[in-house]
């Protein structure tokens, strides 16, 4: 059997029951793995994974998470564990029997833990937000605004008023030089973030993925989604390093990706969060393509992991459609609240349609928080204590109720009375 057949699962990852080492051979259901995006924040599912493994490293001390699923996607952060979960390792040679096993998930919490911090740079990141305060920002585009309607109008009445107006002018000019600034750059270089996926990854393609893998990135050539998986590569040699680079590729925080996609074109990539931050519906279209396009949702055992959803403040009690009310961040929060809300909602919007395609079954489970509390919201923040709160976050997600979003009303809802840890190892 290759390693991309389907092979046979059994109903859950692993039976208390059989006291046996749950190997391919038994398993009866097609497992499906998803990854949300989320930045640093991807410690959290690293976590949550580092415990699966462990528990199905006491049935098989070898076992690697790419060998109890069938397919793995993951989006942005969730590319690189997706990538590292499936990736060879070319170092080892294994035997006539062996594949070559990729990092373990706890190489993967090692590689937040340890990286995160050279990927997003602290003191530039703090340099940055000393550069221009929001504060500023709105003071910037006023007198700007104001000196450049009056600059182009270029009537006064007096000397008094001529002083006046250049005076806010030269004001004006230096703010916005220090606005356009702002705007313009890119808040990382993005450097040891491409030489570490290239250590990592090597020249691994990526059709040589131990399991099947789907990673979307967003085209800037097409503006559209771009969808990349192992089985649509079988005929072409892409880099699955290059792959990792466009999902990854943040706007405002890293330039686009770009490579030779087609011989003699090369095509730019963004982030694969704006098409689909939670993958978890293409995940499982990928799996009944690959292993059987009738939809009974039953032969599916889907296991989607978030990066955490912030803690929502109390709505307003008279909300605005004005521009400055979506423009201004949430409580707390650093971000525009039209960017947070419409990429919140569009994963959440993915956790709904799952939870009404596997409605009354229990072969669909969503580890997510969906009450992170502010101070650990940032996709970027990678201080040492940030880090440290995030894993935990993961790990007192094991200890959680499973909880479902109910399809009707968007609330989140304790499904049962297991837990989170309960449901990974029945």
């Amino acid at each position: 059997m290759s390693q991309h057949q389907t092979k046979d699962k059994q109903v859950s990852i692993m039976d208390e029951n059989d006291q046996s080492k749950p190997t391919a051979h038994h398993r009866k259901l097609i497992t499906v793995l998803s990854i949300d995006g989320g930045g640093v924040r991807g410690i959290i599912p690293a976590a949550i994974l580092e415990f699966l493994e462990e528990q199905l490293q006491e049935y098989d001390k070898d076992a690697r998470i790419a060998d109890y699923f069938d397919v793995i996607a993951g989006t942005s952060t969730g590319s690189i564990i997706a990538a590292m979960l499936t990736a060879p390792d070319n170092k080892k040679q294994p035997s006539h029997h062996e594949t070559k096993k990729p990092f373990t998930a706890s190489d993967i919490v090692d590689f937040y833990t340890k990286e995160s911090e050279k990927i997003f740079p602290q003191d530039l990141h703090r340099n940055n937000q000393k550069r221009l305060s929001l504060k500023q920002r709105i003071v910037c585009v006023w007198v700007g605004g104001c000196a450049v309607c009056i600059y182009e109008r270029g009537s006064v009445e007096s000397d008094a008023q001529t002083r006046w107006y250049w005076t806010i002018l030269e004001k004006g000019k230096k703010l916005l030089s220090r606005l356009q600034e702002f705007l313009l750059e890119i808040k990382y270089d993005g450097a040891h973030l491409r030489k570490l996926v290239r250590e990592k990854l090597e020249n691994i393609s990526l059709k040589e993925t131990v399991t099947p893998v789907v990673i979307p990135a967003y085209s800037l050539d097409k503006f559209s989604p771009h969808i990349f998986s192992t089985d649509m590569a079988k005929s072409e040699d892409i880099s699955l390093s290059d792959v990792v680079l466009s999902s990854t590729a943040a706007p405002v925080y890293f330039e686009p990706h770009s490579f030779e996609l087609s011989k003699g074109q090369k095509s730019h990539f963004s982030d694969g969060g704006l098409a689909a931050n939670n993958p978890a519906l293409l995940a499982l279209g990928e799996a009944m393509k690959l292993y059987g396009s009738q939809p009974d949702y039953n032969n599916y055992l889907v296991l989607s992991i978030g990066t955490g959803r912030p803690k929502l403040p109390e709505a307003p009690s008279q909300p605005s459609g004005a521009l400055i009310y979506w423009l201004t961040p949430l409580p707390g929060e650093k971000i525009p609240r039209l960017i947070d809300l419409l990429f919140n909602s569009m994963s959440d919007m993915v956790d709904i349609y799952m939870a009404r395609i596997f409605r009354g079954r229990d072969n669909y489970l969503r580890i997510q928080e969906y009450a992170l509390e502010n101070s650990l919201t940032s996709i970027d923040d990678s201080s040492a204590a940030v880090l440290d709160e995030l894993k935990k976050v993961g790990k007192k997600l094991l200890d959680d109720h499973v909880s479902i979003i109910e399809p009707e009303t968007g609330e989140i809802k304790k499904q049962t009375d297991q837990t989170n840890r309960a449901a990974l190892i029945k």
